[in-house]
């Protein structure tokens, strides 16, 4: 046995055993200690370097996969953003375009909006033109790097596969084995059978143990490789942005004569953003403002029509002079609205017609809904 000094000792159900035991969760080193045949079925074997080295090469393969997964990932992905900023160019492009259309409807008075429009169309232009030599440029040197970098996993990938392969027929192979092992009295044909199969067992084992020793030779190597194409990838990349970026900057330098006030700082673009954003506040405050005044207006509306509801409204059965100053003349027929009521029989109220205020006799009015009604067509 592996890890272990098996002796024979005095009786045939002891044995003395150098290893280790699990006891109450706890694993106990031994070492010359006698002991039944059935601790034998607790001991517990600490993991030789054979599992420990398939577990690393596992990670590894594990490892190796999800790097190619990425660096095809990475070239569609260069495509992709290749095509995004195409798009880009050509959308500032028609924004300009459409703007100059706008601004040649007066071309007096917008003379010198019309040349700065005309002049960044012409730069935009050049560096559609310039962004398209780059981006093919770039996507062609990264190309050529990644298609350099998933030839050399290529080998890998065709050990990893056939030694997945090799594995699944050694699982088959050991299934059937033991299941004719285990079978009594055989025939000679399953006998012939058992015969075949432990062979191919013993060929399927070899072939896996070839592939792993083979595995774990080149795998650190190429991931050690791998580091080294990482750095290079990234320093083609910030070189090219680096050079993206500054050409864009000289594509709208030109175009600083027209701005003498414009600094190229973060304190002076927080302020122009800050300017930006209270004329932006001012307007919405003008809207909010607007909002809230129709608002108002419509409730007040609201509230006036709900008052005319609740005010009582008066039609004139006689005519009436007043007697003394303060009094309401009225003729008959005419509508008074009632301001206020009093004991006395004589109500304040309004005149719908003259508009006049004063106090009348109630006795000489009729209130109903029709009245009511009539006075606020009238109004």
């Amino acid at each position: 046995m592996d890890n272990f000094n098996l002796k024979i000792g005095n009786s045939i159900d002891w044995e003395e055993i150098e290893g280790n035991i699990l006891r109450d969760s706890i694993l106990i080193s031994l070492k010359c200690v006698k002991a039944p045949d059935i601790i034998r079925e607790k001991i517990k074997k600490a993991p030789d370097k054979g599992s420990l080295q398939l577990n690393k090469l596992n990670l590894l393969i594990e490892q190796v996969k999800s790097i190619e997964k990425n660096y095809e990932n990475f070239k569609h992905t260069i495509s992709r953003h290749k095509m995004s900023t195409v798009d880009f160019l050509n959308h500032m492009t028609n924004v300009f375009a459409t703007f100059e259309t706008i601004f040649c409807v007066d071309k007096v008075d917008n003379f010198k909006n019309l040349e700065i429009l005309q002049l960044t169309i012409s730069n935009l232009g050049k560096l559609k033109l310039e962004s398209m030599e780059k981006l093919n440029k770039f996507e062609l040197e990264l190309s050529r790097t990644l298609t350099k970098i998933l030839k050399t996993i290529k080998p890998i990938q065709k050990i990893i596969r056939k030694r997945s392969y090799t594995i699944i027929d050694l699982a088959k192979y050991e299934e059937e084995f033991n299941k004719l092992k285990s079978t009594k009295d055989l025939t000679p044909k399953e006998y012939k059978r058992m015969f075949e199969i432990q062979n191919r067992v013993e060929n399927s084992k070899a072939i896996n143990k070839r592939y792993d020793e083979h595995l774990i030779m080149e795998l650190p190597l190429f991931i050690m490789i791998n580091d080294k194409i990482v750095t290079q990838l990234a320093y083609i990349i910030f070189n090219f942005v680096y050079d993206f970026y500054k050409m864009m900057q000289l594509a709208v330098e030109p175009l600083a004569t027209y701005y003498p006030d414009f600094e190229n700082s973060q304190e002076y673009m927080n302020t122009i953003a800050l300017n930006l954003s209270s004329s932006q506040r001012a307007v919405a405050d003008k809207i909010d403002y607007l909002k809230i005044v129709n608002f108002r207006r419509n409730n007040y509306n609201e509230l006036s029509m709900r008052i005319a509801t609740l005010e009582k409204f008066g039609k004139a059965l006689y005519d009436f002079k007043g007697v003394k100053q303060g009094d309401l003349s009225f003729r008959k027929g005419e509508s008074v609205r009632v301001i206020k009521k009093n004991n006395d029989g004589w109500w304040e109220g309004v005149n719908v017609k003259s508009g006049k205020v004063g106090l009348f006799p109630y006795n000489y009015f009729s209130f109903n809904e029709d009245t009511v009604n009539a006075a606020k067509l009238h109004n």
